[in-house]
């Protein structure tokens, strides 16, 4: 598997080292942060992930389901 080119300095953020964010610790880093993003609105049990905003059609409940899911595309 070919992997990504190093990004270009001028679009990296002041200070950031680009070879930093090359190759997988990269996307395994970027996971995480996400994970840890949605976390403070899981439920008690962490069976359901209520994110702000209103309710769908479907319901608060198939909402907090569907933002779980969402969580094992990464």
């Amino acid at each position: 598997m070919p992997q990504p080119s190093t990004p270009d300095p001028a679009r990296t953020a002041p200070g950031a080292d680009p070879a930093a964010w090359t190759g997988r610790d990269r996307w395994g880093r970027l996971a995480d942060d996400m994970l840890r993003a949605v976390r403070p609105y899981a439920s008690e049990r962490h069976a359901l992930i209520r994110l702000p905003g209103p309710a769908s059609a479907s319901g608060e409940w198939s909402d907090g389901l569907e933002g779980f899911a969402r969580t094992f595309l990464l």
